[in-house]
C-alpha cells in the first residue's frame, strides 16, 4: 500500500510541476521556402533578358540563415532557362535566370530547395512570365524641295 501512495504523490507532484508552468511547451517549427524577384524584375523577364531571383527560408513565415553545411539548389521547368549564382550571395540563394529571345513559352517556373534545420528538404516555387521584346521603331523624314 505504501508503494502505491508513494507512487499517487510522485503523480500529484509531477502534475502541479506541470500546471505551475515549469514545463516548457514545444516550439514548434513550420520551416518554408520563399523566392521573390529582386528589383530587375518588373513583372517577369523579356525574351532575349535576364531577371534575379533570391530564396529565403523560413521559420514560422521569419528569415532564418540556411543551416552550416546546407546549400541552395535550383531548377527550372523551361530548359531553355538558363540558371547561373549570383554574385554577391555566397549561399547561392541570388540567382540570374536568362531566357533566350526565340523561346516559345509564355512562362516558367522556378524551384529553390534547401535543407532546414530539422534536416528535412524545403522546396519552394516561382512561376516567371515571359514578356515579349519591347519593339524598337525608327522613322526617317525626308524633305522634298
Amino acid at each position: 500500500m505504501k508503494n502505491l501512495l508513494d507512487e499517487i504523490v510522485w503523480c500529484v507532484e509531477c502534475l502541479c510541476h506541470h500546471l505551475h508552468g515549469h514545463h516548457k511547451p514545444k516550439h514548434h517549427h513550420r520551416y518554408s521556402v520563399h523566392i521573390r524577384r529582386l528589383h530587375t524584375m518588373n513583372s517577369g523577364i523579356a525574351l532575349g533578358g535576364q531577371g534575379t531571383l533570391a530564396a529565403q527560408l523560413l521559420d514560422n513565415g521569419q528569415p532564418i540563415a540556411i543551416p552550416s553545411g546546407s546549400s541552395w539548389a535550383w531548377q527550372a521547368t523551361d530548359p531553355s532557362a538558363t540558371i547561373a549564382p549570383g554574385t554577391t550571395d555566397p549561399t547561392g540563394g541570388t540567382v540570374v535566370i536568362t531566357v533566350p529571345a526565340g523561346d516559345t513559352n509564355q512562362s516558367v517556373t522556378i524551384s529553390a530547395s534547401t535543407t532546414d534545420p530539422s534536416g528535412a528538404m524545403q522546396v519552394g516555387t516561382l512561376v516567371v512570365p515571359y514578356l515579349p521584346v519591347a519593339q524598337k521603331f525608327t522613322i526617317s523624314v525626308t524633305q522634298i524641295a
